[in-house]
């Protein structure tokens, strides 16, 4: 009996631990309540059928909205907590009891995470029987696990293991639009409120943070008065779909590569810009170039014609003086001409200074980019070294505790050994035997030992007569030597020399 009862509660402790307490379901339920809030102004007193009602967190909730609530499920000790509610309750199979209920009898049927318990069969005759028994504008709610999310399509489901399989939301919703509901609305639920309302989206997020679980809310056919009573909730969206995540993904990536795009762009621009700089510079310093070439030949010009005024003679000495102004003079400008030209090398050399800078830049650039890649492949080797440590240093602790166990047999075995020989009749049959040998041993050994007494008593006596017993580093001296042979001392095992060097420094220390 108390086996029986240990297995009745197993899914209600299942559900308790993996799924949530009663006050979080009852607080993720409360998404349905603006779909259900609408039928109170249809109909007096709506009535509520929850399939699998488990624990009965949405019968409660239904009852303090005013809703009348019955459920029903096959697990009895989920049936159980119900009771303890006192909440309407009956344990018999959904379907059976679904196709006991009248047409149009009833304002809402639920199933929450049920239908991924059912075959899809099962789950087909689940909707169209709901379809019949639901009053017009009565809804359908069906929720269940969303395979889109990662963890939940291949790990999470499986953690239950009456699930059969995952229904996609597009199988579920078509279901339903098959058996003649007038609207459909998909919810998707449970997703992390920061995710919701994140600025950036990672590939992770994509992965598995999509909406864990989703809702299918279908509505029978009514009034268009009636219907639009529900509108509100049903045009609203919810939930986090794979599809939005991606989206959101999609344009993070777009954003960053036309950012990247913008940022090479104005780079190829400005190196544009300085090679188009370089090229008039390079221009204008040809342009002073022939200037400079031309001046010089002038000046050459004027240096044949001063010599011609020489000749002729002193008279055009005032001649001389004025081409000797007009040398002086061009040959100021020729100098201010190769000054001007030396400035505008000199910023030519610059711009071709920052243009290698530019380059060294992009070199370092992709040098560091490589050094990042070789450090990633050390980790991972250094990683995979580690591994193999790791599991030789498990290979020698496994050999160790063999062996210890082993050791740990044998002693085992000699310590019983010895128990069942001191335990045996053998060895107190013999106690007094040995007792005996004992007292015969001192009975022998002890005349012996007196008459050595009685032999050393006289020279002990004349020893202390003598007086040579009264220095103890002559006793000390007579016993031990003062000096050993080093070939002694060789021989000896360090043991025996150890204590050989304590002696020697207590007799020196006797001496002193």
């Amino acid at each position: 009996m108390a086996e029986h009862h240990k297995y009745t509660n197993f899914y209600r402790a299942f559900e308790e631990r993996h799924r949530g307490s009663r006050e979080l379901i009852e607080s993720r339920l409360e998404v349905y309540l603006p779909f259900v809030e609408p039928l109170k102004s249809v109909y007096e007193a709506p009535e509520i059928l929850d399939l699998g009602c488990g624990r009965g967190e949405w019968l409660e909730l239904s009852q303090r909205n005013g809703f009348q609530a019955k459920g029903v499920d096959l697990d009895e000790g989920m049936l159980l907590a119900c009771r303890e509610l006192n909440l309407d309750v009956y344990q018999t199979d959904v379907l059976d009891y679904l196709r006991g209920q009248a047409a149009d009898s009833l304002s809402v049927v639920s199933a929450f995470h049920v239908v991924e318990h059912i075959p899809f069969e099962a789950l087909r005759q689940l909707v169209d029987e709901a379809y019949r028994v639901l009053k017009p504008g009565g809804l359908l709610i069906l929720e269940t696990p969303n395979s889109e999310n990662l963890l939940v399509g291949t790990s999470s489901f499986y953690l239950d293991p009456t699930h059969q399989r995952p229904i996609p939301a597009l199988l579920l919703t078509f279901v339903v639009e098959y058996a003649g509901f007038e609207r459909v609305k998909t919810l998707y639920l449970q997703e992390s409120p920061s995710l919701a309302t994140a600025q950036q989206t990672t590939l992770i997020n994509v992965l598995d943070g999509v909406s864990p679980d989703y809702a299918v809310i279908a509505q029978k056919k009514a009034t268009e008065d009636v219907l639009a009573l529900f509108d509100e909730p049903f045009e609203r969206s919810y939930g986090l779909s794979l599809n939005t995540l991606a989206e959101r993904y999609d344009q993070q990536a777009e954003g960053h590569a036309q950012w990247l795009q913008n940022e090479w762009n104005t780079a190829q621009q400005r190196i544009e810009q300085l090679c188009k700089w370089t090229g008039q510079l390079e221009t204008k310093l040809a342009a002073e170039r022939q200037k400079a070439e031309s001046l010089a030949a002038e000046l050459s010009l004027a240096k044949e014609q001063y010599t011609q005024h020489q000749v002729i003679g002193e008279r055009r000495k005032s001649n001389v003086q004025l081409l000797q102004n007009e040398w002086d003079a061009t040959k100021q400008r020729v100098e201010e001409l190769n000054k001007h030209t030396g400035c505008l090398e000199t910023e030519l050399n610059q711009l071709r200074t920052h243009t290698q800078w530019l380059q060294n830049e992009y070199n370092q650039l992709q040098t560091h980019a490589q050094w990042l890649q070789n450090e990633s492949n050390q980790l991972q080797t250094h990683a995979q070294g580690l591994q193999n440590e790791l599991n030789a240093t498990r290979a020698k602790v496994h050999e160790l505790t063999y062996s210890s166990h082993h050791w740990w047999t044998v002693a085992d075995q000699l310590r019983q050994e010895q128990q069942s020989i001191y335990a045996s009749k053998f060895w107190r049959f013999t106690w007094p035997l040995r007792k005996i040998m004992q007292a015969a041993k001192w009975t022998l050994v002890l005349p012996a030992r007196t008459v050595r007494w009685a032999i050393r008593l006289p020279k002990r006596i004349a020893s202390r007569l003598s007086g040579t017993g009264s220095n103890p580093q002559n006793s000390v001296a007579a016993v031990y030597p003062p000096t050993i042979p080093e070939e002694s001392i060789n021989n000896l095992s360090p043991r025996a020399a150890l204590i050989y060097t304590d002696l020697k420094k207590a007799i020196e220390a006797r001496k002193n």
